[in-house]
């Protein structure tokens, strides 16, 4: 069982790794979005929605991998999921996920700058939430 935990928590982090890359990276497409020539709009914006893809990815394999470690460490008692700041990072998960769908279906209109750098606080303080949990 606790192979199986590691093993998930490598998959969690490279998930990690994948979503918050992807924000990353958005956030310097976009940064360069009102300086590029009309004509390579396009072309960047297919890039941006490439990316934007591959960083939701991650974000679900997060969520998923997150959900299956947490169960299966409760229930074996291998993860203590009563802290405070573990409940805090499951609020943070939850917004950043109700943020993400919210931003393909209602807040299309929304600045991609303002997306991305509420998305980037969001997963900071996920970060910092983890950290503390463990500590």
């Amino acid at each position: 069982m606790i192979f199986f935990l590691k093993a998930l928590f490598f998959l969690h982090i490279l998930s990690l790794i994948v979503g918050a890359g992807a924000n990353v990276i958005m956030g310097l497409l976009l940064a360069r979005l009102p300086a590029t020539p009309p004509e390579q709009k396009p072309a960047l914006m297919g890039l941006a929605r490439s990316i934007g893809q591959y960083g939701l990815w991650g974000l679900g394999a997060l969520v998923l991998s997150g959900l299956v470690m947490a169960g299966i460490g409760g229930m074996t008692g291998l993860i203590d999921l009563h802290t405070g700041w573990f409940a805090l990072k499951l609020v943070f998960v939850a917004l950043l996920v109700l943020w993400n769908v919210l931003r393909f279906t209602r807040l299309k209109t929304l600045a991609p700058k303002r997306f991305v750098l509420t998305a980037r606080w969001l997963i900071l303080a996920i970060l910092v939430c983890s950290i503390a949990s463990f500590h």
